[in-house]
């Protein structure tokens, strides 16, 4: 039974409904068997395969609609040498289209292990290769970094560190703000292959020879400590090689080691200044900054000179006066000589003939002087001179003054 509603439906009684929804389930029954039977007659499902079957499979019209389940990963390989890339658990169909041929993908597994997530750890094995930024942004008050921590072997040994290729300039976002590692936190060892620049101008250059090359920015140019008188350079066993400058060196001391020679050398290898444990020696003039400024020792006890040493004919000059270096001569020969007596205001001239072994003690490139020694016997003191000497006969001439004098003796000097 029916009854009409006020909105002109019908409203069946209960056994009606349910007839007419029986109705309906057939209705889509039929619909869904249909679309079933459309489905089976363009898809053939065939099982699974792997990509070397398929490739090898011979193609034919019978064959269009069906599908595989793809065993592996690879290629598959289309009539026109195209290719179609699957993965494990792929769904693909083979299509013929008029004598042409080729393999689709109805649907696959989405492999999500490779896929960054916003909210969890993840280890990124594989060479990732970003084409923009990477930006780690902060909240205010938390910092963030990129952390690349070392790969263990083993929990004792710890190996195969990373390290960070950089194919570009490594810049901080702002200029002067941010330090290279930290108090407590430092890199160990920098390699550089450039220049080293520190602040406006300052450079560190490495020379083609190995040497380091420092350009000084500022007027000064100067290349100072940071605490007067308080670092050294080099060191005990450390020492630097030579010092090379063109202006002036200021020091309180220079100290040469034991058993050392130090040497200030002219640029033509000559030494100018050479001391040592025991010397000084000077290989140039030794010449005062300030005209008649300085002098050598003072007028005190202290600061003597113990003696002067000076070349024979060596000229001692004020400017105006000067004063001409006898050089003092050395024993070369003690003669014993026999004189006839003489009488008051009588001089002789005597003659002594030298043996060969005392004509080999003169050297004829130099003068010869004749000492009076003592008197052996009464009468007063001889009063001598050389007059000649002759080196080929070894006859020596001189005079002779003494009252009474019978045996002398002298000095042959050089």
């Amino acid at each position: 039974m029916a009854v009409k509603l006020p909105d002109g439906k019908i409203a069946r009684t209960q056994p009606e409904q349910v007839k007419k929804n029986m109705d309906d389930i057939e209705s889509i029954k039929s619909e869904l068997d249909i679309i079933k039977e459309g489905i089976a007659s363009a898809y053939k499902i065939q099982g699974s395969e792997d990509v070397a079957d398929l490739n090898v499979l011979e193609k034919a019209e019978d064959m269009n609609g069906y599908v595989y389940n793809m065993l592996d990963a690879g290629n598959l390989v289309n009539e026109d040498a195209s290719t179609l890339a699957v993965q494990i658990g792929d769904n693909v169909v083979f299509v013929w289209n008029g004598g042409d041929w080729y393999w689709d993908r109805l649907a696959g597994l989405v492999d999500t292990s490779n896929l960054c997530t916003l909210d969890t750890d993840q280890e990124i094995t594989g060479e990732k290769t970003f084409n923009n930024n990477i930006k780690l942004a902060s909240d205010g008050t938390t910092s963030k970094s990129i952390t690349f921590q070392n790969s263990y072997y083993s929990p004792e040994l710890r190996s195969n560190v990373y390290t960070v290729d950089i194919n570009a300039h490594f810049n901080p976002r702002n200029t002067n703000s941010y330090n290279l590692g930290g108090s407590g936190i430092a890199w160990k060892d920098l390699y550089l292959s450039g220049v080293v620049y520190l602040g406006s101008g300052t450079q560190f250059t490495q020379g083609s020879d190995s040497s380091l090359a420092i350009t000084l920015a500022g007027d000064d140019k100067t290349l100072r400590p940071s605490w007067d008188g308080h670092y050294n350079l080099g060191a005990s066993g450390y020492q630097w090689k030579d010092l090379y400058l063109s202006g002036i060196a200021y020091t309180n001391k220079i100290k040469a080691a034991a058993n050392a020679d130090v040497k200030i050398t002219a640029y033509n290898n000559t030494d100018i200044l050479s001391l040592s444990d025991s010397s000084i020696r000077c290989g140039a003039h030794l010449l005062p900054t300030y005209n008649q400024d300085k002098t050598i020792g003072l007028n005190a006890d202290a600061y003597r000179w113990a003696g002067l040493y000076l070349k024979p004919d060596a000229p001692i000059s004020d400017g105006t006066n000067s004063l001409t270096v006898v050089a003092i001569p050395k024993k070369v020969l003690f003669v014993q000589a026999t004189h006839a007596p003489q009488t008051s205001g009588t001089i002789t001239i005597e003659s002594y003939t030298l043996t060969a072994d005392e004509m080999a003690l003169i050297d004829t490139t130099k003068k010869l002087l004749l000492c009076p020694a003592k008197t052996i016997n009464s009468g007063s003191d001889p009063v001598m001179a050389l007059v000649s000497y002759n080196s080929t006969t070894g006859v020596l001439q001189y005079l002779n003054y003494g009252t009474g004098v019978s045996l002398s003796e002298f000095y042959l000097m050089q």
